[in-house]
């Protein structure tokens, strides 16, 4: 290791042969450019022969989060400190891996150039350089993990490792290898043997950005940074405290965002900034005096922040600045002082600070300091029933908040402090308060609920009536999405929380305020339904309904087919009220000439009947048929083709997702919404493993009936709380299906009741060992915002212990995850929320490559997996329940 306290810093490989020599440059985060530009190492080139070299990962695995090892060669540059699309690394929770350049012949190589920028701990860079001309008896040109690399034909060029004995590892680098006498020698193959920058973090995979080789008879061209924007660069500097602090805000990919940046959010940052670094002071801590905040015009979501920098999503700020624009960026600043990464490479015993307290202390800033008077994160009746303190950002600052006025004035400062220095810990809620931090959660809810339960009730008795079920309708299936008196069961697109723009009054689901509403989704996932509902819009009003929606669009009609809400006289949309947008709409009418319209005037109720089935698809609106179509037909793909959505890869690609109502232009209420799934199982080939009412089906590991543990509770498989006693306590243990399965579609929901939870699903389980997740592969199943330091190869949706998630798509505990698995011989895929989240393949040499590392090393079952088993379901005390479980054989030879 060396040090990088200094700009450059000179190390001789002595490796190899003496003349071969390292230079290191490190750029802070605040002097980085897109240029990449240093005193003594060259920019990265798009001309060096390792432009039109092959590279290839020989060992480990990329992360999906980020661009693909074309990024290497590319000639294109990130142009932020924190932009993984731009950069190519190994995923996270693993150890590194190895990358292969085929040079394409021998060369003469004059330097290898490596370069990085991240703002954190992935920045330095960490690995070993071989060679080889690809000519010694017995070279591998392939070689994993393990493999002695001298052995099979390849020479150690030079070691390099770039972190520094000082904890500031963030920022960019630039590393040189090369002879300053003579050339490096003539190669074919360079391997690059990376190593991750430390093992207390699992994000510690360094986000490279390019690799140059250099031969010494090409001119360099320098590379250019990904996506400059042509144009004018619109940048504005606010300073605060007299120049002490500077804000940069910059607006070249958005100049219609300027004015507004420069005349309303630069005098809010400006004020604001040096009173948040008052409020989080720490001994012996200096936040940044030089922060940068950049729109981006092809960012998602809303905004991020990595070390100094703030990136926002142009898009959604465009849509919110009458809104919540101005706020979600000091909750960004507060990012940018808090830095409580700071001291995880200098001190062995750190601790991470949870998300929830993390992002609470943000939003408890920003809800109840900066923006109080909007009460953007009030409890109210419609989220107290999953109001939880730990659930993050703006109900965690409202607990934070409560408990500032009731015990500790002085709180947020304390943990503050702790977070930075890496000592938080939940012991230290007790110390400032004389409370656990569980036993405040619970006073805190109840106080809440208290206050609710004096407020006046309104119209809850009428909503009641208005939204509810028959006798006749319960017996059919029918289930009521909107209970008339709170937001439970609803959440907005990409979010936990409900923003206030959607709001329950009288009884009814309303869009009160466009402006700051966004689309609102259901917490439950739905396949193949029937869906009722009724609507009232206001004049010139647009809206709509959305289905089969997931997470993975920027926007939910990115992934989700729209059913058109608007009004039909003054609305200025061309497509109509019940149409599907830009795909179908109703035959002409006769006696108008134009489309079928059954539509009533504004201020009266509309009643939408949508039947959603792999057979048709039926729009109706006050009884008028309107048109029907097919899901994935050849007419349905040409009609998406020729419109926008044939831009979108994503758009109803999923036959599962969320319904969402459309917060767009103008008021809109809805009410009496419910929804009937409709069985398609056994005409699609589904088989039921369980019937929502008895075990039938199912019984203890190594038992001949069910574990008393286990019950049936409202059309879940429950596994009810055990207590302290460990597996099997209070009656539990993992059950198994009775019949065994080999290669299948299983479809089913879990959700984790009890805080903590955790259980798996177990694949081709036999009983031949002590225990079931000896014998198979596990589907993880666990309440992640429990765990935050536990290993990504634990995580809801991994192989157990063997392979990650490619993200983390889990919903939180009270709400129910939909589950698929592919098991198609070797092949196994895991899908969690209509996502894929990984696959594998049984016996593989990855496979037995991961079964030696892990703790499955000694069983036999994981050496030669078995290709039948049972379907098991696993007991870990908490409780955990299951429902809608399905199988549907898979014919491996078609």
């Amino acid at each position: 290791m060396f040090v990088v306290g200094a700009l450059i810093v000179l190390v001789f490989a002595m490796v190899c042969r003496a003349e071969i020599k390292v230079v290191a440059e490190h750029n802070r985060n605040e002097q980085a450019t897109g240029e990449f530009k240093f005193k003594n190492i060259p920019s990265p080139s798009q001309s060096d022969a390792a432009t039109k070299a092959k590279f290839a990962v020989v060992d480990g695995r990329r992360d999906n989060n980020g661009g693909d090892v074309d990024k290497l060669q590319d000639g294109k540059l990130p142009i932020e400190e924190d932009q993984p699309a731009e950069n190519f690394f190994f995923n996270a929770g693993t150890e590194g891996g190895r990358l292969l350049v085929d040079l394409g012949e021998v060369i003469d190589i004059k330097q290898v150039n490596t370069y990085s920028w991240h703002p954190n701990t992935r920045g330095p860079q960490v690995y070993n350089l071989y060679a080889s001309d690809g000519k010694a008896d017995g070279f591998n040109s392939q070689p994993g993990k393990g493999t002695d690399l001298v052995t099979c034909g390849w020479k150690l060029i030079a070691k390099v490792d770039t972190r520094s004995n000082q904890g500031e590892d963030g920022g960019q680098y630039g590393v040189s290898i090369f002879d300053s006498g003579a050339t490096i020698g003539r190669y074919r193959y360079l391997l690059f043997d990376i190593s991750r920058t430390e093992e207390t973090d699992t994000f510690g995979n360094t986000f490279y950005s390019e690799i140059d080789v250099v031969d010494p008879n090409t001119p360099a061209v320098a590379a250019a940074p990904a996506g400059q924007t042509a144009g004018e660069v619109r940048r504005d500097v606010i300073e605060a405290e007299g120049g002490k602090y500077q804000i940069i805000i910059d607006t070249t990919e958005a100049p219609d965002l300027t004015e507004w940046a420069k005349n309303e959010l630069g005098p809010v940052l400006g004020q604001w900034y040096p009173k948040i670094v008052k409020m989080l002071p720490s001994e012996g801590y200096e936040a940044p005096t030089r922060v940068r905040v950049t729109f981006s015009a092809n960012m998602q979501g809303v905004a991020a922040t990595g070390g100094t920098g703030v990136r926002c999503a142009a898009n959604w700020f465009r849509q919110n600045l009458q809104g919540e624009a101005k706020g979600a960026v000091v909750h960004e600043l507060i990012h940018v002082v808090q830095n409580y990464g700071m001291r995880r490479r200098d001190n062995p015993n750190t601790t991470r600070t949870p998300g929830w307290v993390v992002e609470g202390i943000c939003d408890y800033i920003r809800w109840f300091l900066y923006e109080s008077q909007t009460h953007g994160a009030e409890i109210t009746a419609r989220n107290i029933a999953q109001a939880r303190y730990d659930g993050n950002y703006r109900i965690s600052g409202n607990f934070i908040n409560w408990v500032t006025g009731t015990y500790d004035k002085d709180i947020v400062r304390k943990l503050n402090a702790a977070a930075r220095q890496g000592k938080y810990s939940e012991d230290l809620w007790k110390e400032y308060t004389g409370h656990t931090v569980q036993e405040l959660g619970e006073e805190w809810k109840k106080d809440m609920e208290k206050k609710i339960a004096a407020e006046p009730a309104g119209a809850v008795a009428d909503a009641s009536k208005i939204n509810a079920l028959t006798d006749e309708e319960r017996a059919a299936g029918w289930r009521l999405l909107f209970n008339g008196r709170d937001m439970t069961g609803w959440h907005n697109f990409k979010r936990d929380d409900v923003r206030p723009g959607w709001q329950v009054k009288d009884g009814t689901l309303v869009c009160a305020d466009p402006r700051n509403a966004g689309d609102l989704c259901t917490n439950d996932q739905y396949d193949w339904f029937e869906l009722q509902i009724e609507y009232n819009i206001s004049e010139a009003g647009n809206s709509g309904i959305m289905y089969h929606v997931t997470n993975e669009g920027a926007a939910a009609w990115a992934t989700g087919p729209e059913i058109q809400l608007e009004d039909n006289v003054k609305a200025a949309d061309p497509v109509r009220c019940g149409w599907l947008y830009a795909l179908y709409q109703p035959p002409v009418d006769p006696n108008t000439g134009k489309p079928i319209d059954a539509t009533k005037p504004v201020g009266q109720w509309n009643r939408i009947r949508v039947l959603i089935s792999p057979e048709k698809c039926v729009h109706e609106i006050n009884g008028v048929k309107y048109f029907e179509y097919v899901l994935g037909s050849d007419d349905f793909k040409d009609r998406v083709a020729k419109s926008k959505f044939g831009r979108m890869p994503l758009f109803a690609k999923s036959n599962v997702g969320y319904i969402a109502l459309q917060g767009d232009h103008g008021q809109v209420s809805f009410r009496n919404v419910k929804i009937r799934p409709i069985g398609v199982e056994k005409k699609a080939g589904w088989r039921l493993l369980f019937d929502g009412k008895t075990t039938n089906g199912w019984r203890g590991y190594k038992m001949d009936k069910m574990p008393p543990g286990w019950q049936v509770i409202d059309g879940a498989l429950v596994r009810v709380s055990g207590g302290a006693g460990g597996k099997g306590a209070g009656g539990g243990d993992d059950i198994i299906t009775v019949e065994q399965f080999d290669n299948f579609e299983l479809e089913l929901e879990w959700k984790i009741v009890d805080r903590a939870g955790n259980s798996g699903i177990v694949l081709r389980a036999s009983e031949d060992a002590v225990t079931s997740w000896h014998t198979g592969p596990e589907m993880q199943v666990l309440d992640n915002a429990a765990y935050p330091g536990r290993s990504v190869l634990e995580l809801a949706g991994a192989c157990y212990d063997l392979y990650a998630p490619s993200k983390d798509v889990s919903h939180p505990r009270g709400e129910w995850n939909a589950v698929r698995v592919v098991a198609d011989g070797r092949h196994l895929e895991h899908w969690l929320n209509g996502v894929k989240l990984l696959e594998y393949e049984l016996g593989s040499e990855d496979w037995n490559r991961r079964v030696a590392k892990s703790k499955f090393k000694d069983m036999k079952w994981f050496k030669e997996p078995p290709s039948k088993g049972h379907i098991c379901l696993q007991d870990h005390t908490a409780r955990i329940e299951y429902r809608n479980i399905r199988i549907r054989p898979i014919d491996i030879d078609n």
